[in-house]
């Protein structure tokens, strides 16, 4: 029992957070693949398209434009001189194995000419990476820091209500002196929500107490009231039991009457063992077989 509560709000939160970093770090990759591609992909592919653009303008003006050739892009006409990794490929994007290594090559045509630029993507790579995966990373991992803490200072909210409930399952509700709450250690270190809770549940275990003493007083001082009257009528029953010129049906009416009058004596001795606290967790055993047999001797008019 001790086990589910403790496991409650404790084991409600952990799974919230966990839910909470598992859909965080899933938008997070996502993200950085999505960034990967949209650099390396569409940014480049744009890039290239443009340089090819720009390539065929100065050509038109000046047929001896030099082809482009920089440190991460070079660029082929179609001809004898044309490499052979590049040889069949169509217009359009492509990644296509050259010189031994993956190349991103676009290849255009106008007037009847083919351009093929041979972009090195891996540099592309390299500044995604610096550009985009490594700050999406660091902002992953602080958020998980920050999940972290928020966990942490949330446990540390929760603590005094949770442990509220384990001192509320250590309280024996059956003891004979009354309800005890030990809850001063909890006090302590509550906020004002859970003192709220800890200051209602000892104004109510107070009421409690009070209203299970003036029954228990109810019952000792009625108890003791009708001994008296009880006694008087016993030993008048006994007076007139002992003409024995009376009738018998006289007689068995005053039999009934002494039975009546030991059963209302048997109830006000429970009722007084009820008032003692001590007999009130004390099980005392009962023959039903007795009861039954009184019962139905009762009814025959024995």
């Amino acid at each position: 029992m001790r086990m589910g509560v403790r496991r409650g709000l404790s084991a409600r939160l952990g799974r919230l957070f966990a839910v909470q970093l598992t859909v965080i770090g899933a938008a997070t990759v996502a993200g950085i693949f999505a960034t990967q591609a949209v650099v390396e992909d569409l940014l480049t592919r744009q890039a290239l398209a443009l340089e090819a653009e720009h390539y065929w303008q100065r050509r038109a003006e000046n047929d001896g434009h030099p082809l482009p050739d920089t440190a991460n892009m070079r660029g082929y006409l179609g001809g004898p001189s044309l490499p052979a990794d590049l040889e069949g490929a169509t217009s359009g994007f492509r990644r296509l194995a050259f010189e031994g290594q993956s190349r991103l090559v676009h290849v255009s045509e106008h007037a009847g000419e083919r351009l093929y630029l041979v972009f090195n993507a891996g540099q592309v790579s390299d500044l995604a990476f610096y550009f985009g995966i490594l700050p999406l990373s660091v902002v992953l991992l602080l958020m998980y820091v920050l999940l972290f803490v928020a966990y942490r200072w949330s446990r540390a909210a929760l603590s005094p209500l949770v442990r509220l409930a384990r001192e509320l399952e250590t309280v024996d509700f059956d003891r004979p002196g009354g309800v005890a709450l030990h809850l001063d250690a909890v006090r302590t270190v509550a906020d004002a929500e859970v003192a709220t809770m800890v200051d209602a549940l000892d104004r109510f275990t107070n009421r409690l107490d009070a209203a299970i003493e003036r029954e228990r007083l109810f019952t000792r001082d009625a108890g003791h009231e009708l001994r008296t009257p009880l006694a008087v009528f016993k030993g008048s029953l006994d007076l007139l039991a002992r003409n024995p010129d009376r009738p018998s049906h006289d007689q068995r009416a005053l039999a009934r009457m002494r039975r009546t009058a030991d059963d209302m004596e048997s109830l006000l001795e429970t009722l007084l063992t009820l008032a003692h606290e001590e007999a009130m967790a004390t099980d005392v055993p009962v023959e039903v077989g007795d009861i039954v047999a009184e019962e139905a001797g009762r009814l025959r008019g024995d």
